[in-house]
C-alpha cells in the first residue's frame, strides 16, 4: 500500500470491509478500512 501525504487523521470508529475474488484465475484476499462515512482509510 503507497501511503500518500496530506491524509486526513485516522479519528473515531472505523472498520474492515474483505472479500475474495478472482484475479486472472487465481482468488485473492482484499481489504480495506474505512470509516463511518465509508472513505478509505490508511494506516
Amino acid at each position: 500500500m503507497a501511503v500518500r501525504k496530506h491524509q486526513r487523521p485516522v479519528v473515531g470508529c472505523w472498520r474492515v470491509n474483505e472479500t475474495y475474488t478472482k484475479v486472472k484465475g487465481d482468488w485473492k484476499y482484499l481489504y480495506r478500512a474505512v470509516d463511518k462515512q465509508g472513505k478509505t482509510v490508511s494506516c
